[in-house]
């Protein structure tokens, strides 16, 4: 057996089964599900190894039948044990780098609830703030608040921003399309020319996209304005056919950032 084992053949087969073990693992790292997989695949590659081993030693064919059968149901096992670890993998493998710009429909469609959610909160008088992430990470921001991975949708949001929720101050961080953190603390900017009357939302929504590429939307509780900031340059009172065309045009051009003449470099 060993014989067996040690040849050019079964070397790329352990080397190949190797590779397909650190795939999956590096699939699911994040989810909850991986350390028990982790724990899994070790549990059942040690005792595999033993079983057989004993099996093959001391001639007890069926005994090796039936351990072959019960590891080639062992991938139907893994998929229903793991389905939300596979779901949760598969939606990051969509928004890979690779993946993401073929599929711009999940953009478009956040862009269209984020306008929504503006629409319906401005209206309503509450605060809301929102840092969407482009090509510079939001992560350190992320980490003041609330890690969440959910849908961006305009019901998701008005749920967070609702008043006297725990959730209520603070920004939300949306990155490759989903809300990534709740109740996040952005920095202020420290710019001495804004007027005073401007908000701590506003002053978060400068600062964050003066440090960063990101794109912040601000719904003022007090005004019930809307406004977009993007490199430190803020623009107030849009209406949501507005917001939703600014959002798409500067989130498709991740790279880029929009100019202060064409959105004036207004304050609210």
């Amino acid at each position: 057996m060993w014989d067996e084992l040690f040849n050019l053949t079964s070397l790329v087969e352990i080397a190949a089964l190797y590779v397909l073990c650190y795939a999956i693992l590096k699939f699911v790292k994040g989810t909850r599900g991986a350390a028990l997989l982790k724990a899994m695949i070790f549990i059942v590659v040690i005792a595999a190894i033993v079983v057989l081993f004993l099996a093959d030693s001391l001639k007890l064919h069926h005994l090796k039948q039936m351990i072959e059968i019960l590891l080639s149901g062992l991938f139907i096992a893994i998929i229903v044990l793991f389905a939300p670890e596979i779901r949760r993998g598969l939606v990051r493998l969509a928004q890979s780098p690779i993946l993401s710009p073929l599929l711009t429909q999940s953009s478009t469609r956040m862009i269209e609830e984020v306008g929504k959610m503006a629409e319906t909160l401005a209206r309503r008088r509450v605060g809301a703030l929102i840092a969407i992430e482009r090509e510079v990470g939001l992560s350190e921001y992320a980490e003041s608040g609330v890690k969440l991975d959910a849908d961006v949708t305009c019901e998701i949001l008005e749920a967070i921003f609702y008043p006297g929720t725990p959730t209520h101050d603070g920004a939300v961080i949306i990155s490759h399309d989903r809300i990534a953190a709740v109740r996040c603390l952005l920095p202020l900017t420290e710019d001495p020319g804004l007027p005073g009357s401007l908000g701590t939302r506003h002053r978060a929504a400068i600062g964050v996209t003066e440090e960063t590429d990101a794109i912040a939307v601000v719904v003022s509780e007090e005004t019930g304005t809307i406004s977009l900031c993007v490199g430190g340059e803020l623009t107030g009172e849009l209406d949501r056919p507005k917001l939703v065309t600014l959002l798409g045009e500067l989130y498709n051009n991740k790279k880029g950032l929009i100019r202060t003449e064409r959105l004036g470099g207004a304050r609210p």
